[in-house]
């Protein structure tokens, strides 16, 4: 029967094209995910630089006196930058290697007849000014007496403001270090979960791998028992064949559940993957949305810095005051702003601890229902399993009334021979007493007739030598006389006399669970071998060592007659007997051999092997204990299987595998 290619390579092919499909497409979705945010749009700029023009009225080229600067009149001073050179120089600044440069000092010129519109803290979008190369529109002003501000006051108000300027870059800072960590501790989480996915993914491969090589083996051992079946187990063959089909099924139904597992679980992890990258996405609108405030904060901040500095040029103390009272409230708003950056923090953190917790609570639905699906399927392998021992226990209570049926056959036949093999004794019992009384009267008619023999003989030797002296030639004589038909009749009346018989010491009949009977007229030397085969081991072939385990035992030898020797085992184990014939004098002798099995009790049997020309050392017979199965009885076997080295014959009622090697 030709043995069926495994499936292991197809499943590893599969499994293999799963895992290739999957990886295409979480590449596929992970790019249009990172394609569609902002992460492949980096700031083109490396550094921040923000220059601040302060205009003074005394260098504009006009013919009228300044006007008096009073607080209804004091503006902010314009800025020649750009909405979109700014908003690239904010974004350069978040950057984590960017650097700030300071700002450098330019003039603008300023009509004093123009008056510049004030910014107010609404304003969330600046216009767009127009960039003017200060050479060309700047005029030499005409010589002017300024009073100049005293340097011993605007050193404490320049320090402030870098000051200033410095914990604003360091909060700044801070808050990116704090968005680069969650980033981080997003994507730390994401890595985590992967390889965790990755490992249940390996130890489900792994517990495939074993049921498929446990599988396989079995039907393996199945496909052995099968082949070792013959006609009469066809039943069975197809029983068997039909439970490995509904096996197969069962694991084909196995293979696709789980595919369809692994491709759910991959989808989770898709929309997992989509749903952690869209939070990101979010925090970093979040902290995009907090910068900007930040920035618009500061120049907020900056413009009132402004004018509180134009205000101080005319009241010190006033604007000493003023300049506390709003350095109090902006560190106000700074720590209600940290409040609210750590109240989002915790509401992130909470948010993400619900997510945990829902993944778990999905986690632990999905390994009940895999649970419960693995008991049904449990259940019905049970029942499965259930049915079929069943079916082989009634098959097998058939297979026992069957060899019932047979031995009460076989014993009803060993009745009817041991019947008749005791008519056959008696018969010849019979028939040695008729004969011993016929010899007993033959001897008594001899010793009656033997008187009257002798007188005979005398008389017919005294006629005869009487003639003989009375002529000269007792041969010419002889020639020339007649016969007497006396004499004639005398001789052949005479009786032969009978061989004496031999006699010896009588030995009794010895008996024992093995008999071999040699009949035949030359010597011959018998040796028997023993190879232990337990009854509960014959259900398999003997393997080549177990075969070369015999040992040589001593046959009791008894001389019945002449020409026929016993060969005798008295106790037989369970386990192969062999019997070899070897000539005694270097002849072939052809000798007739008889083997008796349980021959002093109730299931006696004879068994004859027939007449062999014994050439060197010859096997005679093989006989398996207790049964009283011969090797070469065809009858106790239902098939055979011969390869280059050995010969298996097998029972398929029994059970029974006996396999020979022939070396």
């Amino acid at each position: 029967m030709k043995r069926q290619k495994p499936k292991q390579d197809i499943r590893e092919s599969l499994d293999l094209g799963y895992a290739i499909f999957s990886s295409l497409l979480f590449h596929v979705v992970l790019f249009f995910v990172l394609a569609s945010t902002s992460i492949f749009y980096p700031a083109v700029g490396s550094a921040m630089r923000f220059d601040y023009i302060w205009l003074d009225p005394s260098l504009t080229p006009s013919a009228t006196p300044s006007p008096l600067v009073t607080k209804k009149n004091v503006a902010p001073p314009s800025v020649a930058v750009g909405s979109e050179s700014l908003n690239d120089a904010v974004e350069a600044a978040l950057q984590p290697n960017s650097e700030i440069i300071p700002p450098q000092k330019q003039t603008m010129p300023v009509t004093p007849t123009e008056q510049p519109e004030t910014a107010t803290p609404d304003d969330n979008i600046e216009p767009d000014l127009e960039l003017v190369r200060v050479n060309e529109a700047i005029k030499q002003p005409v010589p002017a007496t300024v009073k100049p501000l005293p340097a011993q006051k605007q050193a404490p108000d320049l320090k402030a403001d870098r000051e200033r300027r410095v914990a604003e870059e360091a909060r700044l800072k801070a808050a990116q270090a704090e968005a680069e960590r969650l980033r981080l501790s997003v994507e730390r989480a994401r890595q985590e979960q992967l390889a965790r996915e990755r490992a249940d993914r390996q130890r489900k491969e792994a517990e495939q791998l074993a049921a498929l090589k446990a599988e396989q083996e079995l039907r393996d051992a199945e496909e052995t028992r099968i082949r070792a079946a013959h006609a009469e187990a066809e039943k069975l063959r197809e029983l068997t064949e039909q439970a490995k089909q509904e096996q197969l099924a069962w694991e084909r139904a196995e293979l696709q559940r789980k595919a369809d597992e692994q491709a759910a679980a991959l989808k989770i992890a898709q929309e997992r993957i989509a749903a952690e990258e869209a939070q990101l996405q979010a925090a970093q609108e979040n902290a995009e949305r907090l910068r900007q405030a930040a920035e618009h904060a500061r120049q907020e901040r900056m413009a009132r810095e402004k004018a509180e500095q134009k205000r101080k040029e005319q009241a010190v103390r006033l604007k000493a005051a003023q300049e506390q009272k709003a350095t109090e409230a902006q560190l106000k708003a700074k720590q209600e702003e940290a409040k609210r950056l750590r109240q989002a923090a915790e509401q992130a953190r909470q948010d993400r601890l619900a997510r945990q917790r829902s993944e778990e609570l999905r986690n632990k639905a999905e390994l009940a229902a895999k649970q419960k699906a693995d008991k049904e399927r449990q259940a019905a392998e049970e029942a499965r399993q259930k049915s079929a021992q069943e079916e082989a226990e009634r098959l097998r209570r058939v297979t026992e009334r069957a060899r019932q049926e047979r031995l009460a056959r076989e014993q009803s036949e060993r009745q009817r021979k041991t019947a008749e093999l005791a008519a056959l004794a008696k018969a010849e019992q019979e028939r040695r007493t008729a004969d011993e009384a016929r010899r007993s009267a033959e001897k008594e008619r001899l010793a009656q007739e033997k008187p009257h023999l002798e007188k005979v003989a005398a008389m017919r030797k005294g006629a005869v030598t009487a003639p003989q002296q009375a002529s000269g030639s007792p041969v010419e004589r002889s020639q020339d006389a007649p016969v007497t038909p006396t004499a004639t009749a005398s001789v052949e009346k005479k009786p032969t006399s009978p061989k004496p018989e031999k006699k010896g010491i009588i030995i009794p009949a010895v008996h024992g669970d093995l008999k071999l009977v040699v009949s035949g007229k030359s010597p011959l030397k018998i040796a028997t071998t023993f190879r232990a085969y337990q009854k509960s081991r014959r259900n398999r072939p003997q393997t080549l060592n177990e075969a070369r385990q015999e040992k040589n035992i001593t046959p009791l030898i008894v001389t019945q007659a002449d020409d026929t020797k016993e060969a005798i085992i008295e106790k037989a184990q369970e386990g192969i007997y062999t019997f070899i014939a070897e000539p005694a004098e270097g002849t072939t002798p052809r000798s007739g051999f008889t083997l008796k099995i349980f021959e002093s009790t109730n299931k006696a049997r004879t068994r004859s092997i027939g007449d062999k020309t014994v050439s060197g050392k010859t096997v005679v017979t093989k006989v398996l204990m207790p049964d009283g199965i011969l090797w070469d009885d065809e009858s106790a076997f239902t098939g055979s299987i011969e390869d280059s080295n050995s010969i298996t014959k097998f029972n398929a009622e029994t059970g029974l595998i006996w396999k020979e090697f022939s070396n």
